[in-house]
């Protein structure tokens, strides 16, 4: 008996004890919901200004505008093709001979950067395995050189080197050929109905496309944020793997010094003559400008800018019908 009274006094002691664990394990279950809840709570409102932020933005350019010109008189350039696109509306807003087919020259390095995004990841490591010829144009790459893809691609983009240009092809699963095989079906995946290509840099002149070809290329890699960054840089230093090889590159497109152009890329061969696709901000809107076969490309996109300026308005699609 007096044992049985023992026990039940030691149990009795406990008790309050195990009460107290229970409360602290229902305070943390309590705490950590709360905590779950806050952080969803944080997200959702997060996600909320940046949809709205967004909103704004887009809704500063309805894309229900349409351009149009105040002014139809011949616009004089030394260009042989030229074309004014805005990618919003897909409209032409003014051109000469843009189905013409004239070799594109370095300018088809647009391509190469966005079959060589689609093959690798941006710091994956290539060797060089070819270099440039004394005539071409170049980065400067040394060969067995290892350079990893988003530096090959500022060579590419900003020097037009066509050293980085035949190293990311020749790494290409299947070497070169099928590089530009990959090449002409991003093309057609694109719409680029009137093009043709047979090497990586552009350097051969069986190369072939049209201004209106070469608008719609333009458009379509400016949508890609890496490609967008490359091209409205300046300046830059290439390095290989080790920090050993150093490569200082400048953008050849010389209209990067007005803050309205934000890319795109220059090309010129002898057959090619002058080549420029640009991005041009006009009134808060991207539109893409191409001159081919031109004697002075800059002079004559610069002569086409000054026509935007003082020629195209937008208008709502309601008020142009």
């Amino acid at each position: 008996m007096f044992a049985l009274k023992k026990s039940k006094r030691k149990t009795n002691k406990k008790a309050p004890q195990s009460q107290g664990k229970k409360i602290l394990y229902v305070f943390l279950l309590i705490l950590g919901a709360n905590c779950i809840v806050l952080f969803f709570l944080i997200y959702f409102i997060v996600k909320l200004y940046m949809v709205s932020a967004s909103s704004s933005t887009q809704s500063e350019i309805p894309i229900t505008s349409l351009p149009q010109m105040s002014d139809n008189s011949e616009i004089l350039v030394s260009a042989r093709s030229y074309t004014v696109y805005d990618p919003a509306v897909r409209t032409v807003i003014f051109s000469k001979n843009p189905k013409l087919r004239i070799s594109p020259a370095s300018s088809i390095k647009i391509l190469t950067a966005l079959v060589a995004l689609d093959a690798y990841p941006l710091q994956q490591y290539l060797t060089v395995n070819t270099t440039a010829s004394p005539d071409e144009s170049k980065m400067g790459l040394y060969w067995g050189e290892e350079v990893n893809v988003e530096n090959l691609l500022y060579g590419l983009l900003l020097a037009s080197g066509n050293d980085a240009a035949k190293t990311l092809a020749g790494n290409f699963l299947g070497g070169s050929d099928m590089f530009v095989k990959a090449m002409n079906e991003k093309a057609k995946i694109i719409g680029l109905s009137e093009s043709q290509f047979y090497d990586p840099s552009g350097y051969l002149d069986q190369n072939y496309s049209t201004a209106s070809d070469l608008a719609r290329l333009g458009a379509h890699a400016m949508q890609n944020e890496i490609i967008r960054r490359i091209v409205g840089t300046r300046n830059y230093v290439a390095h290989d793997k080790y920090g050993m090889a150093m490569h200082p590159l400048v953008n050849l497109n010389e209209l990067l010094i007005n803050p309205n152009v934000t890319g795109i890329k220059t090309g010129f061969t002898n057959e090619a003559g002058g080549v420029l696709i640009t991005n041009y901000v006009h009134e808060g809107r991207n539109l893409i400008i191409v001159v081919m076969k031109s004697e002075d490309r800059f002079y004559d996109t610069r002569t086409i800018i000054d026509a935007i300026q003082k020629r195209v308005t937008y208008s709502d699609i309601g008020a142009a019908l």
